[in-house]
């Protein structure tokens, strides 16, 4: 373990408990920040932050990102997805991780698989296909019958 020392300059006209706890938690809140700008990032990031990570990168092409998305965060691997000029995505990572992001992929391709076969009706087809049902049955008309009373 290694000591540190901070040192804490106050302007104020009485020094009482409240302004230096208010002053000693602006210092800390002064660390934390300055640590994680120090950190690297993690998870998903944009492609200029991977490249920054050092070291190489390698990229898959994905169908849905959004999906890939979701899988990865559980595996805890860093990746940045860009977009090619024809719509696709390409999803970048860092060489180290290939391992992880082959676990994460195999997830994901289940997934990709799975989603296909039970694939559910669009919105807009249910709305065409309740249509013809309502169409095809008979139309049925309501009367009121009143009763008219001699005056």
């Amino acid at each position: 373990m290694s000591r540190r020392t901070v040192a804490l300059i106050i302007k104020a006209n009485k020094l009482t408990a409240r302004v230096l706890a208010q002053a000693v938690r602006a210092a800390a809140r002064k660390i934390r920040q300055e640590q994680q700008a120090h950190k690297a990032p993690q998870g998903k990031q944009s492609v200029r932050q991977l490249m920054n990570h050092g070291g190489g990168t390698s990229g898959i092409p994905v169908e849905a990102p959004a999906l890939f998305d979701r899988v990865a965060r559980k595996c805890g691997v860093d990746y940045a997805f860009y977009k090619t000029n024809d719509g696709k995505h390409l999803l970048l990572f860092r060489e180290q991780q290939k391992d992880a992001v082959t676990a994460c992929f195999e997830d994901y391709s289940r997934l990709v698989l799975k989603q296909g076969r039970t694939r559910r009706v669009p919105v807009l087809e249910r709305l065409k296909q309740a249509r013809e049902r309502v169409r095809r049955q008979p139309v049925r008309e309501r009367t009121k019958e009143r009763d008219y009373e001699d005056r």
